[in-house]
């Protein structure tokens, strides 16, 4: 499970890097309504920052788990540290999932053609960080099925038919999580490019 691990925490990191450039702005913009939903649209991608940021700890007690000696105790952390994660995935789904919304909202409201288009963008974007998310809150499950597998002393098969689902999930969840990267940073290039910010 160690390269697996590895190539999973990478989406998270790229997660992190995605949300944290998720900005805003609401300069130039003199609706009320849509200043307002904005705003919340912010707040919730903070905390979606936030949550995802706590993730990041999960390679670093993943690694020191996996690499011990195999031992009940361990497979109980193990699973601990999984089901914590999963938590905290679903949290930033949840946030992440919250400011798509309220980006969709704002596109109902009168727009000037600039700014229905970064919000267009960063909607999409969003639309992707949760495709990314929920794909990763299925190989979660199943990296927990893995987990219990192996403390319960499951057949090798099973558990590398699991490995392989899980692989493939990472892979789909890491093509959404460039395409919401790169979403991000058009988004961002274009509304400092229009300064939507004044």
């Amino acid at each position: 499970m160690g390269l697996e691990a590895g190539r999973w925490f990478g989406a998270i990191a790229c997660a992190v890097l995605l949300l944290v450039v998720l900005g805003a702005g609401c300069g130039q913009q003199t609706d009320p309504r849509v200043q307002q939903l904005l705003k919340d649209a912010s707040a919730h991608v903070s905390k979606a920052a936030e949550v995802t940021k706590s993730i990041e700890a999960f390679n670093k007690e993943w690694q020191t788990l996996i690499t011990g000696q195999a031992n009940p105790q361990i497979a109980a952390r193990l699973e601990e540290l999984l089901s914590r994660t999963k938590t905290s995935e679903t949290a930033s789904l949840d946030e992440t999932i919250a400011a798509r919304n309220d980006y969709a909202k704002a596109a109902k409201l009168p727009l000037s053609s600039s700014w229905k288009k970064y919000v267009d963008l960063r909607h999409q974007a969003l639309d992707e960080q949760e495709k990314f998310l929920a794909l990763e809150l299925q190989a979660m499950d199943l990296r927990i099925k893995v987990a219990r597998g192996e403390a319960a002393g499951e057949q090798l098969q099973t558990l590398i038919d699991l490995e392989k689902k899980i692989g493939t999930l990472e892979d789909q969840s890491a093509a959404h999580a460039r395409r919401a990267a790169a979403l991000h940073k058009e988004a961002s290039d274009y509304y400092r490019e229009q300064k939507l910010g004044g």
